[in-house]
């Protein structure tokens, strides 16, 4: 389970730190807040673990 997500220099973000709660959680925000940047880098450093992992098995 990811209980936090920390990003630093991506677009418009300089430094973030968000605590997850088990469950469900809802990020909302005005447009250009920035919400598509955190699920972007969420998606990127999930697939760069897999791809890691990918690799380590051949």
């Amino acid at each position: 389970m990811i209980s936090t997500i920390n990003i630093k220099n991506i677009g418009i973000i300089d430094d973030l730190s968000i605590d997850l709660n088990q469950g469900l959680n809802v990020l909302t925000g005005e447009t250009g807040a920035g919400k598509t940047l955190i699920i972007d880098s969420l998606r990127n450093n999930i697939r760069r673990k897999v791809f890691k992992r990918n690799d380590k098995k051949r």
